[in-house]
């Protein structure tokens, strides 16, 4: 689970806010995913991989969706953080971009203000065991 994260935009009230995370780096296998997805309008097509709780049933490396302010921050205060997933066995750097546009807040496109956010981690190798299979035991008489 990613940070917590707020958003504000006084001038918004009700209107909503196009909320986009993107992965950039690391394994073409990463993917990040979200919870408490039911009231948000999605940008792009994934509405498909919701499950009934509205969780992302698969990941994804860009998701993006429509909520106000007060929505998404609400999701943040429980299972409707963002999540990366990595690749098993996959270790290194990545970037996560954040990109908020308030779409104008009800003011029209020439108002519209985009706020950017990169988050910048690094997935640690982690130590595994060795395992050993005897894979001929049945096949082998023994001699």
């Amino acid at each position: 689970v990613l940070t917590r994260m707020r958003v504000r935009d006084m001038d918004a009230g009700n209107y909503p806010l196009e909320f986009t995370f993107e992965i950039h780096g690391g394994s073409a296998w990463n993917v990040l995913s979200m919870c408490e997805l039911q009231g948000v309008d999605m940008v792009d097509p994934w509405e498909s991989k919701l499950d009934e709780a509205g969780c992302l049933s698969e990941g994804l490396r860009r998701l993006s969706f429509r909520a106000t302010a007060e929505t998404f921050n609400s999701m943040q205060r429980g299972p409707g953080r963002l999540r990366f997933h990595p690749k098993e066995n996959w270790h290194g750097p990545f970037v996560v971009n954040v990109t908020v546009d308030d779409l104008g807040s009800g003011l029209g496109e020439h108002a519209r203000r985009v706020a950017h956010r990169h988050i910048n981690l690094v997935v640690d190798p982690f130590p595994d065991s060795p395992s050993v299979q005897f894979l001929c035991a049945q096949q082998m008489p023994l001699v």
